[in-house]
């Protein structure tokens, strides 16, 4: 019937005086031939069906619908003045159908006066989920720069860095990232409103590196002036030994230096960047791995080639309930977390996910807190025993579980999955046969172990583990205001973290909402 009213508007010239509503007035539908015919006797008033707001684009096509005369395609009904609008809601705006936003503007820009930078974000995600802004883009653009309070100093609290700078770009995006954030806890997206920007998660990734940002943080007008200043008080000598560096590094080729001192010195420039051996390249992984990730990767490797060349005995490491309490094997509760099987395809795999997410954690997430990633390592092997232990007293899954003998499996699955809701929206491939975000990281080990024939409960100890580890530290506090895992006093006196102290700016005015504010 509608698209049938628009095939009438292109053959009669009296339909086209019609909109949709007043088209029943002179028409009639006929259902046997499916089209519009012009109504000889009799009238008839037309309605069209309420389509609630929350429907999108519908919705400002109905309203359309009651305006518009005589549209031959969907591209007429967007047309105003000649210009073909990109949406229905557009072509509203630019017809004066609806309001511009300027009360909502108005009111985020009142609303700042008072209100911390969490608090405005999520007012303005209440607006988008609410569906009354008309141009959610417009009111975007006029009001980033309060939604965007406490960004960067959050940023220098997170990085332990006081002096870090973003540009706009960056302020903008991490912006986003909050209020995506907002709207994914009430089952929306920014990805559902038209022109609205949706934020890159991979540049938030590495801004939430503290490595690749202070690398990138520098001005580059001071860096030139300071080159050309420091070229300039070379002498003839040292310019001409710079000016040979300078030219066989752009085109790289052999340059040799002697350089005279005390003993005989040769300087060689490989032609080759990757000039270092694999060996001295491996070292160099290795050292530069925090010291927790360093630590337990060697203690597992090493105890794994131990038992493998018949030094260590696996008997000897297990997880053995009995002889704990009654024969005090106390090294069990830790050596269990050491052994990962057999040296195979499979181990190798485990320490690859070991050296990674351990890393990946122990350098970003817990940059600076040595001390709370030890906790959290010593918090999962807690649960995890305990689980087995109380697991192999209940009916029916006792036997389950007592066939799990060793938890390092579990405890690096655990590190997944902390990782994996720590940066849910990081895209990821799996054997190159599809992509999906690191929120779904788990799932997918989980499927694949099932899927080879493997344990699932070993994966699913370490979810649990995990899950346990994330609500406590990530949600509960945000909930309630209280944080039931601080890490104890005599663990941080064991790591010498530096602590870093990020003095407030003055353009941030208030601090995180109370827990009352974030409950509304």
């Amino acid at each position: 019937m509608f698209l049938a009213w628009m095939e009438c508007n292109e053959h009669n010239k009296e339909a086209r005086k019609l909109s949709y509503v007043e088209f029943p007035t002179k028409f009639v539908w006929k259902l046997k031939d499916r089209c519009w015919k012009p109504r000889e006797k009799g009238f008839s008033i037309g309605r069209i069906h309420t389509v609630s707001p929350n429907v999108g684009e519908a919705y400002f096509l109905r309203i359309l619908l009651n305006k518009v005369k005589g549209p031959k395609c969907f591209a007429d009904i967007r047309t105003v003045n000649g210009h073909v609008c990109a949406t229905f809601r557009e072509a509203c705006y630019a017809l004066g159908l609806l309001e511009d936003d300027r009360e909502y503007i108005d009111a985020i820009e009142e609303a700042s006066h008072s209100g911390s930078g969490y608090y405005l974000r999520y007012l303005f995600a209440t607006m988008l989920k609410s569906n009354s802004l008309s141009i959610p883009y417009f009111v975007w653009e006029k009001t980033w720069q309060y939604l965007s309070d406490g960004i960067l100093y959050n940023q220098q609290l997170r990085l332990k860095a006081p002096g870090l700078s973003l540009d706009e770009d960056q302020v903008k995006n991490l912006t986003l990232y909050e209020i995506e954030k907002i709207l994914l806890q009430n089952n929306s997206s920014l990805k559902d409103f038209d022109g609205m920007p949706y934020p890159d998660h991979e540049s938030i990734s590495s801004s939430n590196n503290r490595l690749i940002t202070e690398e990138l943080d520098f001005d580059r007008t001071t860096l030139l002036q300071e080159f050309y200043q420091l070229l300039g008080s070379l002498t003839d000598e040292q310019r001409g030994v710079f000016d040979d560096i300078i030219t066989n590094v752009t085109a790289i080729s052999d340059c040799t230096l002697c350089i005279s001192t005390c003993t005989s010195l040769s300087l060689k420039f490989p032609r080759s960047k990757s000039g270092l051996k694999m060996a001295q390249a491996v070292e160099d992984w290795y050292k530069q791995m925090p010291i927790i990730t360093r630590s337990y990767l060697t203690a597992a490797i090493v105890t794994t080639i131990g038992c493998s060349l018949e030094i260590i005995s696996p008997y000897n490491l297990y997880l053995n309930p009995r002889l704990v309490v009654k024969q005090y094997q106390i090294w069990r509760l830790i050596t269990n977390f050491l052994y990962f099987r057999k040296m195979d395809l499979d181990f190798l795999f485990h320490m690859f996910f070991l050296a990674r997410y351990c890393k990946l954690l122990e350098e970003n997430s817990f940059r600076g807190k040595t001390a709370d990633f030890f906790y959290m390592l010593l918090f999962g092997a807690t649960v995890l025993t305990t689980i087995v232990l109380v697991g192999g007293m209940i009916p029916y899954v006792s036997e389950s579980f007592a066939k799990i003998i060793f938890l390092s499996n579990s405890l690096t699955f655990m590190m997944v999955y902390v990782w994996s809701k720590q940066n849910p929206f990081i895209h990821m491939s799996f054997l190159g046969l599809f992509t999906f975000t690191a929120a779904y990281l788990p799932w997918v080990l989980l499927g694949f172990s099932v899927l080879v024939g493997a344990s699932a409960w070993v994966d699913l100890l370490g979810m649990i583990a995990g899950h346990a580890y994330y609500f406590l530290e990530d949600v509960y506090p945000k909930m309630t205001g209280r944080r039931p895992l601080k890490t104890p006093s005599f663990i941080k006196t064991l790591f010498a973290d530096e602590a870093v102290v990020v003095a407030r700016p003055q353009e941030v005015r208030f601090a995180a909402p109370p827990v009352e504010e974030m409950r509304r």
